[in-house]
């Protein structure tokens, strides 16, 4: 876990700028990456501390508010600026969002091929141009029910064959973010959407997580805008 901790770390202190060219974030989705800036310090701790994969899980409180995106966007960025191995998986098996993105197939899924003794890579596609990336679905759409006492296992091979699994998981306020099993996660990531969710939405689902034995390192202020009075655009 040392290289995502470096490379999280040194990814973090580069501007834009400085950065090489195979480093520099897109800038053309600059705001979803300075959104995730404010994870990465707790990321590279918690990795450097862990002496093992991590297994993340990325949610929000009510669907819609940008969890896939977020999650899609911290494997690529941490798949790319260290030479470490990171598994996406999306676990939202009602909407399959990420698979969607990544062209996965979503009739069986990891846990299928896990349950029936096989190797839980030949559900699995590689992101292009992206050779350290692998996404697939955690349940598909032909998939029996999810049993919960299953997941702590099934983090432990995540833990053992990747240095980072992030869990793209339904939104907080749905009983099948619970099947889940939080507390067997290294962290929880909550996802916020700006000016959407009143505070006491956000305390409820921080409670909510947090009954349940999960680890909330941190949350993602998501589509935040930044209001600058007229008189001071003319002054630019």
């Amino acid at each position: 876990m040392s290289k995502i901790y470096e490379a999280l770390r040194r990814h973090e202190n580069k501007s834009a700028n400085s950065a090489t060219p195979a480093e520099r974030p897109n800038l053309s989705r600059g705001p979803i990456v300075r959104a995730l800036e404010s994870v990465y310090p707790i990321v590279y701790r918690l990795a450097k501390d862990a002496g093992h994969g991590l297994v993340l899980q990325f949610v929000a409180a009510s669907p819609g508010e940008g969890a896939s995106t977020l999650s899609s966007e911290f494997a690529l960025i941490a798949a790319r600026v260290a030479d470490s191995r990171v598994l996406l998986v999306d676990a939202d098996r009602t909407q399959l969002t990420t698979a969607a993105t990544f062209g996965c197939p979503t009739e069986l899924g990891i846990y299928d091929q896990v349950q029936a003794g096989n190797p839980l890579e030949q559900r699995l596609v590689t992101a292009p141009d992206n050779p350290q990336l692998q996404i697939g679905v955690l349940c598909g759409q032909r998939s029996p029910p999810l049993s919960r006492k299953a997941m702590p296992s099934l983090y432990e091979q995540f833990r053992a064959k990747y240095d980072l699994t992030i869990i793209d998981c339904p939104a907080v306020f749905s009983d099948r973010y619970f099947e889940l099993s939080p507390e067997a996660a290294d962290g929880v990531v909550l996802i916020v959407q700006a000016e959407r969710n009143r505070p006491e939405i956000i305390r409820q689902a921080q409670s909510l997580i947090e009954n349940a034995g999960g680890k909330l390192i941190g949350a993602i202020l998501n589509r935040r805008h930044t209001y600058i009075p007229d008189f001071i655009y003319r002054l630019l």
